[in-house]
């Protein structure tokens, strides 16, 4: 097997107006003094940990929470301290932001430091929708974000969309998607709403105050979306990520090609050296054990070679282009398909891959039952 040095970067910003109520990322209300404390520990991280050498960063993530609701200033420390870090000159440097917090100065100081790529959780264009989520937005500030991205020199943007909203009709949808065309954004991301456990979506479900849409209304979604983005010049690389030609999104390339990356921030996940590793999911421990000159790792796990395998299976699979027979072997040491030829000979059949001489992938069939599907082969 070859080896994977690390050159992807994500760095976990865990503050917020407020939490969603789908939302089960880790993250807490801003405070000065909280981010103070956090800024300063990521510095003791990033000298601990971070690898030194030419270009060695070829991708860098700044997500949450919400890396916008830090004030200017902040997000000048933020970036300083991250951009301190060896990148390559073409590396992809991307920040989250979300509508509502992202104003020309902070765009500026984004800018200075060389990020250009912006991924803006719009979610909906729809207000009544939004409410349902809980964004602390609405439609008219997702409008004057990407204006003023615009203006600032910001040509690779990327918007997020969620569907299967409860109250949410196909029409509904539809209304959401002329809306995105109109914004011409080069990236699109759309998620079918998920109600993960603990949080105020998934308990007002089972309490019956709100109701759930259909598994069906959500395929017919999930169709409608694939249809229109494609139609409109959008290549559908991935289960739920649409490109124009050229704007894919390189650092998710990497954790669907299963390689390594380096998390840093709490509860933020690294995977090096076939080792998984998360950070303690708490602001208060993450600054305290780095305070200590210890790194604020809470879970390690070193992958049997077969588990890796099938992990890296999962991941690929996700692309549109799927399992390449050549890279899998080189990646993992196995041939797929004799890993997994129970599996697909069934799937192939039932017409939900398509096996070809040198690869794997979903069928248009196949995208429409793909967790169900990636959950076998796990």
């Amino acid at each position: 097997m070859e080896d994977e040095p690390v050159s992807a970067l994500y760095v976990h910003v865990p503050f917020c107006l407020g939490k969603c109520n789908y939302c089960d990322f880790y993250s807490v209300a801003r405070s000065p003094d909280g981010v103070r404390a956090y800024l300063s520990a990521l510095r003791t991280e990033l000298s601990l940990i971070a690898p030194v050498g030419p270009g060695m960063f070829g991708t860098v993530y700044v997500g949450g929470g919400t890396p916008t609701v830090l004030t200017a200033e902040e997000l000048e420390d933020l970036l300083s301290a991250v951009s301190s870090v060896s990148l390559a000159d073409s590396a992809e440097f991307t920040v989250e932001a979300n509508p509502g917090t992202l104003t020309r100065e902070k765009l500026r100081v984004l800018r200075r430091h060389g990020v250009n790529r912006l991924s803006i959780g719009a979610q909906s264009f729809n207000d009544r929708l939004l409410r349902v989520l809980g964004r602390p937005h609405g439609s008219r500030e997702i409008d004057d974000a990407l204006r003023a991205a615009r203006d600032e020199g910001f040509t690779n943007v990327s918007l997020d969309l969620i569907f299967g909203i409860p109250t949410q009709s196909l029409a509904d949808w539809k209304l959401d998607l002329e809306k995105l065309l109109s914004c011409d954004v080069p990236h699109v991301s759309a998620y079918s709403l998920t109600y993960e456990e603990h949080t105020p979506l998934a308990r007002k479900a089972a309490e019956g105050s709100i109701e759930r849409l259909g598994e069906e209304e959500e395929l017919r979604m999930y169709e409608t979306v694939i249809d229109t983005l494609t139609e409109n010049g959008y290549e559908h690389y991935e289960v739920s990520n649409f490109a124009r030609p050229g704007f894919a999104c390189r650092h998710n390339e990497v954790y669907w090609a299963n390689e390594s990356y380096l998390g840093l921030g709490p509860a933020a996940a690294s995977y090096i050296e076939e080792e998984r590793r998360r950070n303690v999911a708490s602001l208060e421990g993450y600054v305290s054990m780095l305070d200590s000159g210890v790194l604020p790792v809470e879970f390690r796990e070193r992958l049997e070679p077969e588990r890796r395998a099938r992990e890296t299976a999962v991941m690929n699979l996700r692309r549109a282009r799927g399992v390449d027979f050549d890279d899998f072997l080189r990646h993992t040491g196995f041939d797929a398909r004799r890993l997994f030829r129970e599996e697909l000979d069934r799937f192939a059949t039932e017409g939900l891959v398509e096996v070809g001489s040198d690869s794997v992938r979903f069928t248009r069939r196949g995208l429409m039952v793909a967790d169900s599907i990636l959950s076998e082969l796990v």
